[in-house]
């Protein structure tokens, strides 16, 4: 399968982000989104590029962020993004090693209407992050291998977002029993 005209267009503004003026008015927000996925999987995030993103990609029409495998995203990227406006419904952070309990608790001010949020193989996160994230949308978590988070951890964060229908904690190893006893008081009907 070829490459669409879209996919050639948006790698060529990936690679040249700093020179391109007025960048944000001209893309559609799914572009922005794509685009912003396109430079952390790429490891064109870097930080001569972040400040470009933050200025262009980061607007109050935001849905979708996804930033996944890419190491320059970190807690001080994940506080200009709180502090851009938008309210993502759809929140992906995905191996990326310099993402701390900070960072997750600057994201926590936006998630009010997050529907899914996928928090995966974050190894420095713990119970002080999560515990900041409340949302009454929220229907799908994904905390995989977040090897930080206990049982008082995942009990806040159920009794803060009690409408999740969907829950992958898997690989947490450092839950017990009572979180799975809060979880079938809290979300049993629900999943």
């Amino acid at each position: 399968m070829g490459k669409t005209l879209r996919d050639c267009c948006l790698a060529c503004i990936a690679r040249n982000i700093s020179t391109i003026s007025r960048l944000g008015t001209f893309l559609s927000v799914r572009d922005k989104e794509i685009l912003l996925e396109r430079l952390c999987w790429h490891g064109l995030l870097t930080t001569q590029s972040i400040p470009y993103v933050t200025y262009h990609l980061f607007s109050d029409t935001l849905q979708r962020v996804n930033l996944s495998y890419c190491n320059q995203v970190d807690d001080k990227l994940l506080e200009v993004l709180s502090q851009s406006g938008c309210k993502p419904t759809y929140v992906t952070i995905h191996e990326c090693s310099s993402v701390t309990n900070r960072g997750i608790i600057s994201l926590s001010k936006i998630l009010w209407d997050v529907e899914e949020l996928k928090l995966r193989r974050l190894k420095q996160i713990t119970n002080e992050g999560i515990q900041s994230i409340a949302s009454k949308s929220l229907k799908y978590l994904n905390l995989r291998k977040c090897d930080g988070i206990t049982d008082a951890g995942l009990i806040a964060i159920i009794r803060n977002c009690p409408n999740i229908e969907k829950l992958n904690v898997n690989r947490l190893h450092k839950l017990t029993d009572a979180s799975i006893v809060c979880i079938a008081e809290t979300l049993g009907s629900r999943l």
